[in-house]
């Protein structure tokens, strides 16, 4: 398997490699300048620290997120709680 690569179940049995990138640490602007909703934290604009993270490479189908969900049990914060938001 190539560096950097990671196993995804993606149905019953069924392994592949998921290629992953390395998002560096740094500085980033987080928050905005006119928060719709309080509860959510956002608050004003301000400079904070990131710390280094993986992520895949590409968007998570929606098969590769039901095998997920299937395999795991995962319930969505929408599920949990008759709404969600992005």
């Amino acid at each position: 398997m190539p560096a950097g690569a990671s196993l995804l179940v993606v149905g019953p049995g069924e392994v592949t490699p998921s290629d992953r990138v390395t998002i560096p640490s740094g500085s980033a602007f987080v928050g905005t300048a006119k928060s719709f909703l309080e509860l959510d934290g956002e608050g004003v604009i301000k400079k904070g620290k990131v710390s280094a993270f993986e992520m895949d490479a590409t968007a998570v189908t929606n098969q590769r997120f039901r095998a997920f969900v299937d395999a795991a049990g995962y319930v969505t914060e929408a599920e949990r709680i008759g709404d969600s938001f992005v």
